[in-house]
């Protein structure tokens, strides 16, 4: 100091030159600032151009510095020249720790390039070289909560997927391919691509499984599959419950019946319709809801049955209450469950005390209902049964496959339903129009006519009454547009006094069937916005004035009642 010279220390191990601008010092046997990284010569021996880790005095290789190798303060770890590395590859690195930044602050090393991981409010601990560094304290998610494999900045064991929730973990999944680090923000996850951290369900890209943050995926198996993109985003949920896309407004698989946390918010023993992304309550589950695959309905699950008697009632197989296939209708005979068919578009349970049904075909966006057909299984008693008039049972089904095959030939998506459609929940997604189709049996009176109740024949197409349909507007202009080309095509009059007579269109079923005030299941009723109409076409019984016309030119029938939907749905 001011040119003198006082001794400061003894070096036993010797002393050690350094660059100018930059104090000698002693040599040491040892790490001379602690176990770290050290630029060969920086108190060590060993490469200059070679960054070192120093543990407990023994010194292994950490990189070969490409562009030298610098020295920084006692204290901090030496690094690489040109601030492009990891020094021992990428991860998660103290500020300090061979990377410049805060030694508070914990920082993601990719590729030389860096990103603050975490703040550490108590301080950043730096970890073995080829460990991750991670915040002080044993209490944190250095990227926040999610899923971390062991030594990315948790501990744990490296082939391990651990969750990290409020920085308490817990094994997610032992990884039998290893453990693949994703980038911070990002969950690890299991390597090989075939693995659903949680089990099978619904996953958010990025949320233990690979693929597009936006993007909700089904993982089955670990085999992935595209449930939605989430326009709003993709919400991650806690583990065991499946992510779901943001904004509330979303269906996973498209209209139809969800068990609440299957996609959907909600209570898990609740069955909600999901229609257009908005959500209304169907029933409460007393004894829990069944989630099924995606595109199928999820369902109450049936009361426990005490032994299997004989009796006329039929179960879906449930795995629960009745074993067996979830797919198959069973019945209880000589005390022996025993199978009756396979349901190919599977089995919908019934409240008791109905017998469970075959699920009608999946729907298209236009039903077309085929009066009386199958009705003598309908669960609701008054339409068990009810045939219809003389013939029209094996008219009706004709008739209506006519109209599907013409629709759907034209480009729209149609389906024939039977008259127990009511005992179907599909019955409550938003259709685009649905048609049901009978004939009368006997003449009409028109009121038209000076001589009422002369048998001359006539159709009506009508809708059921304003208080009972909301779509009544829209159905009102349906019914109008099949009326039009009706009767146009086929040249049968109109009967003008149906619509206020019969109770059998005004308060026709599919739109009078409310299973939230009735204390007696009888079935389901269409959706609101679902427009509707009943066409009886003519009196087609044997003798009937429009029998002739009904029966020979049914291509005309169909038709005409086909282009009538048509117009419609193009806005007629």
């Amino acid at each position: 100091s001011g040119g003198n010279l006082t001794p400061v220390q003894t070096c036993a191990n010797g002393c050690q030159v350094m660059p100018p601008g930059t104090n000698d010092r002693c040599a040491t046997a040892g790490c001379p600032f602690g176990n770290g990284l050290y630029c060969g010569g920086d108190g060590i021996g060993g490469v200059t151009g070679t960054l070192y880790s120093c543990s407990n005095g023994a010194l292994s290789v950490a990189q070969v510095c490409a562009n030298g190798c610098t020295f920084m303060p006692p204290g901090t770890n030496d690094a690489c020249a040109g601030g492009g590395t990891c020094p021992s590859g990428d991860g998660l690195y103290c500020g300090g720790n061979g990377v410049p930044g805060d030694p508070s602050t914990l920082f993601f090393c990719s590729a030389g390039n860096l990103s603050v991981a975490q703040m550490c409010g108590n301080g950043c601990q730096r970890m073995p070289p080829g460990t991750n560094d991670a915040c002080a304290g044993g209490g944190a998610c250095p990227s926040g909560d999610g899923l971390y494999c062991g030594g990315n900045g948790v501990p744990g064991d490296p082939g391990t997927l651990f969750n990290c929730l409020g920085g308490n973990l817990t094994v997610a999944q032992n990884c039998t391919a290893g453990c693949q680090r994703m980038p911070p923000g990002t969950n690890d996850q299991c390597a090989g691509g075939g693995s659903c951290p949680f089990g099978d369900g619904l996953y958010c890209g990025g949320n233990g499984v690979p693929g597009e943050p936006g993007t909700l995926f089904l993982c089955s198996g670990g085999n992935l599959s595209v449930a939605q993109v989430c326009a709003a985003g993709c919400v991650p949920m806690p583990p065991g419950q499946n992510d779901r896309c943001g904004g509330g407004g979303s269906c996973p698989f498209g209209d139809g019946l969800y068990c609440g946390g299957n996609g959907v918010a909600g209570d898990p023993s609740t069955l909600f319709l999901c229609s257009g992304g908005n959500l209304s309550t169907v029933r409460i589950c007393p004894d829990g809801c069944v989630p099924e695959a995606p595109g199928v309905d999820d369902h109450c699950r049936p009361p426990p049955i005490s032994g299997c008697q004989d009796s006329d009632f039929q179960y879906c197989g449930t795995g629960d209450a009745i074993p067996g296939d979830p797919h198959t209708l069973y019945q209880c005979i000589g005390n022996n469950l025993t199978p009756v068919t396979t349901c190919v578009n599977g089995c919908q349970v019934l409240p008791p005390p109905h017998s469970d049904v075959c699920s009608a075909v999946v729907p298209g966006r236009i039903l077309i209902q085929a009066g009386h057909e199958n009705t003598g299984m309908n669960c609701r008693p008054t339409l068990v049964g009810a045939t219809g008039a003389a013939g029209e049972v094996s008219w009706t089904p004709t008739i209506a496959q006519c109209i599907v095959s013409r629709l759907n030939a034209a480009g729209f998506q149609a389906t024939h339903v039977d008259a127990n459609f009511n005992c179907d929940s599909a019955a409550l997604r938003v259709y685009d129009a649905v048609v049901s189709v009978h004939y009368q049996g006997h003449p009409p009176c028109d009121l038209r006519d000076p001589k009422t109740c002369i048998p001359r024949g006539g159709y009506f197409v009508g809708t059921v009454a304003q208080d009972l349909d909301p779509a009544f507007v829209a159905s009102q202009r349906l019914a109008a547009n099949i009326s039009r080309d009706y009767g146009a095509i086929t040249g049968i009059r109109r009967a003008f006094n149906w619509d206020t007579s019969s109770l059998n269109i005004t308060h026709y079923h599919l739109k009078n069937n409310d299973t939230l005030t009735s204390p007696i299941f009888h079935g389901y009723k269409l959706s609101g916005p679902t427009p509707f109409a009943i066409i009886e076409a003519g009196v087609g019984d044997t003798g009937g004035f429009d029998h002739d016309v009904l029966w020979a030119n049914q291509a005309g029938v169909c038709l005409s009642i086909a282009l009538g939907i048509i117009d419609f749905l193009n806005g007629n």
